[in-house]
């Protein structure tokens, strides 16, 4: 994947997140796939909230592996068209 050219006044804004996020989406539908997944740590609900209000909806969990602090991932999916 080729990163936006998106220069926001700093990394935590949030308009960034939601920019980077839909770039993936748009370049999936470019590349021809009918939709897009990625796995979500449990220990961010931010960035789970930010993918559901892009639309984003969860279909399952998995736990983290051995040693990883995260506790657990949930996988999110999106339609990318």
């Amino acid at each position: 994947m080729t990163a936006p050219r998106i220069r926001p006044a700093t990394v935590a804004d949030a308009d960034y997140g939601s920019a980077m996020v839909e770039h993936a989406r748009s370049m999936a539908l470019t590349s021809g796939l009918t939709a897009v997944e990625l796995d979500v740590s449990f220990s961010n609900p931010r960035a789970q909230r930010l993918y559901e209000r892009l639309g984003w909806v969860a279909t399952g969990e998995r736990p983290a592996p051995a040693g990883c602090a995260h506790g657990g991932f949930r996988r999110m999916r999106r339609r990318a068209g």
